[in-house]
């Protein structure tokens, strides 16, 4: 799936994990958002934050120990540039504004490689010489 659109949004991205406690083979279909990492390694690490973090602790997840969804709700895209949002409830998504891929106009330029350089593609080279 691309992550260009809000349809799909990247979410459906596997993800590899080893490590003590979990069972090798095991598959999980849980949604698990990048801000679930860091409660999930601090609780690994037995490391309370100082402050509320915004993601979800995970780690019954990965041992195969979870009795329940960890996570539900999940915000995939705030885009006022576009007018452009997603967000998945358990198995509803709700997009409001256009879902088709944004084009790229000068916000979201693609990199051209120019030798060993990279440039942003609206973006003179004369600037970097």
């Amino acid at each position: 799936s691309s992550g260009i659109n809000a349809e799909y949004g990247g979410v459906k991205v596997p993800a590899f994990v080893w490590g003590a406690g979990i069972t090798p083979g095991t598959v999980s279909e849980q949604l698990f958002h990048i801000t679930d990492w860091v409660p999930t390694l601090a609780r690994v690490a037995r490391v309370k934050p100082k402050k509320e973090l915004d993601g979800v602790d995970q780690l019954d997840v990965l041992y195969g120990t979870a009795t329940k969804e960890t996570r539900s709700d999940l915000i995939l895209e705030l885009d006022p540039c576009y007018n452009q949002a997603a967000f998945i409830s358990n198995n509803f998504k709700l997009i409001v504004g256009d879902a088709s891929p944004k084009p790229y106009d000068g916000i979201y330029q693609p990199l051209v490689k120019e030798g060993e350089d990279w440039y942003f593609g609206n973006q003179s080279r004369s600037m970097y010489a």
